[in-house]
């Protein structure tokens, strides 16, 4: 992201820069559309997390409005 071309959008609003860590992420789709996507995505959250090893580290995030 531009954070300055942001930050000129919004008027000048003050840019935060906080370093931190970057981590792989794996990113998943659906191969089939549904039409109950919270349902669905509960479903794989819990398929994901029962297959995964307990490192403490994974977490899901769905993003309704991701357009490749």
């Amino acid at each position: 992201m531009d954070a300055e071309r942001f930050a000129q959008f919004f008027g000048d609003c003050p840019i935060f820069r906080i370093p931190g860590r970057t981590f792989p992420v794996d990113t998943q789709f659906s191969k089939t559309t549904v039409m109950d996507y919270v349902d669905a995505s509960v479903k794989q959250a819990i398929q994901v997390h029962l297959g995964s090893p307990t490192d403490g580290k994974s977490f899901f995030v769905i993003d309704i409005w991701y357009h490749n």
